[in-house]
């Protein structure tokens, strides 16, 4: 690399539009023609890695995109570092800039960043402190250019990069206007791996470094107040593509809503201070600045949970660019006391006239003598009506909601007759039902057709009447959308009223403007009166409520623009793409120093070996705690394992397994499982290993899961490429397991002897596939595989099971496709007659008070009314207790919960299973009524499992990442 021919290069010229960027000189030789880089593919641009030095005996090829960069004082540049070795390279990366006097700012690498998958992750960045073990990295110093003495390291941090792979990364860097330089990029590994990159920097206004004076705290500065400091904090950025329009926004309510361990209360190993757990107050000390760390804004706590870190809250972000990504950051860790840090009213300006956000319980007063309340300084607070009960508060779109029965159920809000035009109206609403001719009302005033605004949807009301519908007196605007019939979907509606003009009345839906079926100009517009209200009332006949639930109701007295409202639902639509959250920063600032302690060759936790074999790398599993039901530990307890990773890949598609047998049998025989002291192993079952994916489902049992702690599990693998010589599929399964099938096979196939379908215990009840069920039943599913069955005649029989007898437990997983009026639907058991045997399944309209989930041994039921029956394409987790002869206590549960029942009939015989069962096929009633639809992991268990073990199931099969996480990468020898 030539280091005699850079140059300052003088800026005489540069347009004023061009903001929040730099210049970069890239003076460079062609690069080396056998090396390219893929492209990095973004939402917003591909940026094409092009430009690199000479390469002379470096090994880590750093290439950046472009030879120049436009811009002012700060920018994003793009960064590849590609290992052309054979040897997975672990490297220090150092960033040195120009040193500069004391008193005096330079340039600064702001922040680092690592592509990992579609996300950008925050690498930890070490700013002071950074020394380097020479001796460790000695083979790659060797290879060192020299760099000149002007330069001094001002940032550093740590990547691994596999052999032959590439790491893509993203540097802000800023620095003072005027300020003219070269940086460099310098990349050493521990396996002799080297890269260096020497780019020119040159910002607008000069070409020398400036004279700005910098203090010498933190920059951006450390929030305190009051005598009060801050420990931690994280950069909010909000990104500038999902900002719609063509100028910024002002006074903009941000909703931040976020779960994070750190947000956890101390008590719960988190960082935060105060922990008034709850959907109002708590987490005070919570505290939200601009980019400088230290201007206060105004925000307001939705809802905080101090044992998950759940946390949702609205901050007014004065200035909302659409030019260049917005910088907030939020505190945590300050003093103990109160909510004291929210300003509700200040989040909302004067424009809102009312905002609700529907999350609290509509039986208790929650402000004054008032059920919900206003967070503007309006107090236009509500009165929950009707049958509204504590039950009513739900889960919503954003935190909780209401729910509204269709009936009786609204929510007087009174007098809003101050708001004349213009105003906006929006809310997020959910459709239980709307029949057909009625006008159902979510906002506004029902007391009168001519005399009030009301906004509310239409259905076959009349001719092109259908859809959204703003109505001011007898002039109307009709949203003709499609969705008005579809139910259980969370939709964001707005509608702006300008004024007196009836050809300018937008509506909105998803925040996108509607088009218009019909408009009425005939009649007179009226204001809001005295009489108003959420979900309840029609203007034609009668009083139609509103059936379903509501979420964030506003009303403003301004027009919103379509770009306001378009930036309102990208942010409430999905929060973690509007902004993202950097790693914690503390406020004492971190230092490292790579090497110079001895180390073992083996870590701490052991390490494990077997049969003279050893395993190169292993992973930390991590089971919250606050995910395990129940107030005892679970022991034996089948856990579900399911991760796509990239390291889990087989070495031949770059990762680190060595054993590749792909499919759904089999195969990753190097995977190991082993308790928390990392050297004892348990019994795994492997459903799925995709050695091109990295894609793995396996069954762990966990000899005791706490209740208390988290526990703590290690999975191995690099290890011999035999095989699938570590499972061992039935110690999965302890003696109370009577059956499990995970359904995963090919049912056109003998998979297990001359069977289609599997059992994993050691019982071996093996099932054959019947009826028309071919390959192409074999389907992606809940949990992997599973197998989808026609209504028609398709069924799995399982056989004997006269052995099995009260009490036991019956758990799968179902997705309907659909389940006609008057049947019976078998899920699982015998149905070869009325009177002799037990049966689990789904009764539909079939009797008076006989429709839900249904038990069913002999002619004793139980029936547990649930309102799913009739949606389909939804995955539901089933379980069906028997004790025993009790009529009284055959609990059945829908996704962990225990459902309420219909019906109990205690007045036949109970009978035990006989040698004619199945799975999906069978009806006790009137011929055979087939199940339609997928089923997946039956299983049957000769104990009763408590409600406590039924929910954790549910939560880890739900949703396996939340229930277990995932450390790094670990070595065997690091």
């Amino acid at each position: 690399m030539n280091l005699n021919h850079k140059k300052i290069i003088p800026i005489t010229t540069i347009a004023a539009i061009v903001l929040l960027a730099i210049i970069w000189f890239l003076k460079f030789s062609k690069p080396d023609g056998n090396l390219e880089v893929v492209s990095l593919v973004l939402d917003e641009r591909t940026i094409q890695f092009s430009h690199t030095d000479e390469n002379k005996d470096e090994t880590l090829i750093i290439k950046t995109d472009s030879e120049i960069y436009e811009g002012e004082d700060s920018a994003d540049i793009y960064v590849s570092i590609t290992n052309t070795t054979k040897k997975r390279e672990k490297s220090v990366v150092l960033f040195y800039f120009p040193k500069t006097p004391e008193g005096e700012s330079g340039p600064q690498l702001e922040t680092l960043e690592q592509r990992n998958r579609n996300d950008w992750e925050l690498l930890t960045l070490f700013k002071s402190n950074i020394k380097i073990n020479e001796e460790l990295l000695k083979n790659a110093l060797k290879k060192r250019e020299l760099i000149p003495d002007g330069q001094e390291i001002k940032g550093g941090s740590q990547i691994e990069i596999p052999a032959g792979q590439t790491a893509y990364l993203k540097l802000k860097i800023s620095f003072p206007v005027g300020s003219t330089g070269e940086f460099w990029v310098e990349a050493i590994g521990q396996n002799g791996g080297y890269g260096l990159l020497d780019p020119m920097f040159v910002s607008k206004g000069g070409t020398k470094i400036g004279k700005t004076t910098t203090s010498t705290d933190t920059t951006p500065g450390w929030y305190s107040a009051s005598g009060n400091n801050w420990s931690y904090r994280k950069k909010i950025t909000i990104d500038k593509n999902k900002v719609s329009g063509t100028s910024n926004h002002s006074n903009f309510p941000l909703l931040v809503s976020r779960t994070d361990l750190d947000f956890k209360h101390t008590s719960f190993g988190g960082n935060v201070a105060s922990s008034s757990a709850g959907i109002t107050g708590g987490g005070g000390d919570f505290v939200f600045t601009s980019s400088d760390g230290t201007t206060k804004l105004d925000h307001e706590i939705e809802k905080y949970a101090s044992s998950s870190g759940e946390l949702i809250s609205w901050v007014e972000v004065p200035t909302l660019s659409v030019s260049a990504d917005t910088i907030l950051y939020v505190y945590y860790g300050g003093p103990s006391s109160g909510a004291t840090n929210q300003n509700v009213t200040g989040v909302w300006d004067a424009n809102y006239k009312g905002v609700w956000h529907m999350k609290e319980n509509p039986a208790v007063s929650n402000c004054s003598t008032f059920e919900v309340c206003d967070s503007t300084s309006n107090t236009q607070n509500g009165d929950s009506n009707g049958s509204m009960t504590a039950g009513d508060q739900v889960n919503s779109k954003i935190g909780f909601g209401l729910d509204f029965d269709g009936s009786n159920d609204y929510i007087s809000i009174g007098d809003l007759s101050a708001i004349t035009p213009p105003y906006t109206v929006s809310l997020w609403f959910n459709t239980a039902s709307i029949s057909s001719g009625e006008n159902d009302m979510l906002f506004g005033n029902a007391a009168d057709f001519a005399t009030a605004p009301k906004f509310k949807i239409s259905n076959n009301q009349a001719p092109n009447n259908n859809g959204l519908q703003s109505d001011l007196g007898a002039k109307f605007r009709v949203a003709h959308t499609s969705f008005r019939r579809e139910s259980n979907i969370w939709r964001y509606a707005t509608w702006v009223i300008p004024g007196t003009d009836a050809t300018a009345w937008p509506i909105y839906l998803n925040g996108t403007e509607e088009a218009y079926d019909n408009i009425d100009n005939t009649g007179t517009q009226t204001e809001f009166g005295t009489n108003n209200g959420i979900g309840g009332g029609d203007d034609y006949a009668g009083f139609a409520y509103w059936n379903g639930k509501i979420d964030e109701v506003r009303i403003s007295n301004s027009v919103r623009s379509a770009a306001w409202i378009k930036t309102e639902y990208n942010n409430q639509f999905k929060p973690s793409t509007f902004a993202g959250f950097g790693g914690q920063q503390a406020r004492t600032s971190s230092t490292t120093r790579i090497g110079k302690t001895t180390t073992s060759t083996d870590t701490t936790p052991g390490w494990y070996s077997a049969s003279g074999n050893n395993w190169s790398y292993r992973k930390k599993i991590t089971i919250d705690k606050n995910k395990v039901s129940g107030t005892s530990n679970h022991s034996n307890f089948p856990l579900l394992v399911s991760r796509t990773d990239l390291d889990f890949k087989h070495t031949s598609f770059g990762g680190n397994v060595a054993s590749s047998s792909a499919g759904i049998t089999g195969g990753g025989g190097d995977f190991v499982f082993t308790s928390s002291d990392g050297t004892t192993k348990l019994d795994h079952e492997i459903e799925k290993y995709a050695s091109s994916s990295g894609e793995l489902i396996s069954w762990v049992e966990v000899p005791t899961l706490s209740v208390s702690a988290d526990t703590i599990l290690y999975v191995y693998y690099g290890g011999p490429s035999s095989g699938a010589t570590n499972q061992n599929v039935t110690g999965v399964w302890d003696a109370n397991y009577k059956g499990v099938w995970h359904m995963k096979e090919n049912p056109a196939v003998s998979n297990c002897s001359t069977f289609e379908v599997c059992d994993s215990t050691s019982n071996t009840q093996n099932g054959d596939s019947n009826g028309s069920m071919t390959a192409g039943d074999q389907v992606n599913s809940k949990i992997g595989f599973g197998l989808d069955f026609d209504g028609s005649n398709d069924y799995i029989s399982i056989g004997d099971l006269s052995a099995i007898t009260p009490p036991y437990t019956v758990s799968l997983w179902f997705n309907t496709a659909s389940i006609s009026s008057g049947e019976n639907d078998m899920l699982f058991g015998n149905a070869a007659d009325f009177a002799t045997a037990p049966k689990f399944k789904i009764s539909n309209n079939q009797a008076p008070n006989n429709n839900g989930l249904q038990s069913d041994l002999g002619a004793k039921f139980r029936v547990a009314h649930t309102s799913f029956r009739r949606e389909s394409n939804i995955w539901r987790y089933a379980t069906w207790v028997i004790p025993g002869t009790d009529a009284t206590a055959w609990p059945i549960y829908l996704n962990g919960t225990e459902e309420a029942y219909d019906n109990i009939d205690n007045t036949g015989t109970q009978t035990e299973f006989g040698t004619n069962n199945g799975i999906g096929g069978g009806d006790d009633y009137a011929g055979f009524a087939y199940w339609n639809g997928k089923i997946d992991e039956v299983r049957i268990s000769n104990s009763v499992r408590s409600a406590a073990w039924i929910k954790t199931e549910y939560n880890n099969q739900f949703k396996p990442s939340t229930f277990a996480g995932f450390g790094g990468q670990q070595k065997s020898n690091p």
